[in-house]
């Protein structure tokens, strides 16, 4: 929950996939957040002109403060205008690039999927066949008769696989793809993000926390930005004359006995403890909803082997962060001197250690039967660090459809679950937000 310490706070929604209106996800997710509280779904939400933004068709959507939350200002990073979809497309490169790899480099939950992908185009090959055998048309009549209906059918696929395609699938494949007719887009969209969370930091609202919160391919692009954010932030300090570093002492500690228990407490230790040396960092939570980057050590490396190197090297942030080699630190002393001549040390974070001082928190609807509820998403932990809190949800009353797009939907949590086993989705995004006060001792 909040530090009373926190005066204000804001919130940036990050969309996913496809052709997204802006303010859609903006207005659908702070509905939800109203919906956490009987007494939040009863006050006005007040609008007001984005001034973070650079662009005219963007709100800020506010919750006003209580005797148990913080006012909370909401955001959405809108970036659907930079994935220009009639680009060349080099989605069918990249897929196939994707399934013809190597079987012995794949992460082992994908062999399986490889090995079913190629008995399903064997099977749909033996059918196409069957049906020319038993049904053929041998006349020029029977091949005319036909020719609508494979037509109707052909035009049908087409038409379904195109819409999927456009602002959709393709968006994953520009981003995820660093081809060179993908790099300008990326990057426009990288630095779309770090600007905002800039700014969003130089605010004259002076936020006192910020928390991140990307569903889909979103989550991918959030995480991207801390990164780089954090790059630009993580040397920033004031010269202080005894400046702090328990809490870091005890991070590493946890990190060394692998008390992944302990990891978040320690996280917003950490967090605080960097206000207090002048480090202008203001992101206290990453959360991920249906997150891609669940599929990381595929989509991100070319093997899993790969894909430890760039953990190890620091391409790729890792959750808690990996300690320096040959030693127990996360980071590098910086020497300076203070009024009176006299010289002090400050240990500052390293680049690759943005997740020291942010919790990350990962919700996801487990998959069932390879396509129902949400295989794009998934447990991230196992990936990128068991220092992140994998959050699995569902909505039994709904059945066990695709649930991809259900995570801040209205889920009747007024009605009795004690016998449920997974939490319900806006339950899970309400602890990960934490936006009210914490509890007095």
């Amino acid at each position: 929950m909040a530090s009373k310490d926190v005066q204000r706070q804001a919130v940036v929604i990050i969309h996913g996939i496809g052709e997204q209106r802006p303010m859609d996800t903006l207005r659908g997710f702070v509905k939800a957040l109203s919906g956490f509280d009987p007494e939040d779904s009863k006050r006005i939400v007040w609008t007001k002109p984005d001034t973070i933004s650079a662009g005219f068709e963007h709100r800020m959507l506010t919750l006003g403060g209580s005797r148990s939350r913080p006012q909370t200002d909401v955001y959405e990073l809108y970036w659907a205008h930079l994935a220009d979809p009639t680009q060349e497309p080099t989605f069918p490169a990249w897929f196939i690039g994707l399934f013809g790899r190597d079987t012995r480099l794949l992460p082992d939950r994908f062999r399986r999927i490889k090995h079913a992908g190629f008995a399903a185009f064997a099977m749909v090959i033996a059918l196409a066949l069957l049906v020319a055998w038993v049904f053929p048309v041998g006349t020029i009549y029977g091949k005319l008769s036909a020719m609508p209906v494979v037509a109707l059918v052909v035009g049908g696929v087409g038409f379904k696989l195109s819409s999927l395609y456009r602002g959709t699938i393709s968006d994953v494949s520009r981003y995820f793809d660093p081809h060179p007719k993908n790099v300008k887009s990326r990057n426009e969209v990288r630095a779309l993000g770090v600007e905002f969370l800039e700014q969003l930091h130089q605010s004259h609202r002076r936020y006192d926390r910020i928390v991140v919160c990307g569903h889909s391919m979103g989550s991918a692009i959030g995480y991207d930005i801390l990164q780089h954010l954090w790059f630009r932030m993580h040397e920033t300090h004031k010269r202080r004359n005894k400046p702090r570093g328990n809490a870091k002492k005890a991070l590493y500690q946890a990190i060394k006995d692998n008390d992944m228990h302990a990891i978040p407490t320690l996280q917003s230790a950490v967090f605080e403890e960097q206000k207090t040396v002048g480090n202008p960092w203001r992101i206290s939570d990453f959360i991920t909803l249906g997150s891609p980057l669940a599929h990381a050590d595929l989509i991100l490396a070319q093997s899993k082997e790969d894909f430890d190197d760039r953990i190890s090297a620091g391409e790729l942030s890792a959750c808690p962060p990996r300690l320096e080699h040959n030693s127990s630190r996360l980071g590098f002393l910086r020497k300076y001197s203070i009024q009176g001549g006299s010289f002090r040390s400050i240990e500052l974070l390293n680049h690759r250690s943005a997740f020291a001082a942010t919790r990350w928190t990962n919700i996801y609807f487990p998959v069932r039967k390879f396509v129902l509820g949400d295989p794009i998403g998934g447990p991230v932990a196992p990936v990128f660090g068991s220092g992140i809190s994998d959050v699995a949800v569902d909505l039994p009353e709904l059945g066990s459809g695709f649930r991809h797009l259900d995570y801040w939907r209205e889920d009747g949590r007024d009605q009795k679950n004690t016998d449920q086993e997974m939490a319900r989705p806006l339950t899970a995004l309400q602890n990960a937000l934490a936006l009210e006060w914490v509890k007095d001792a």
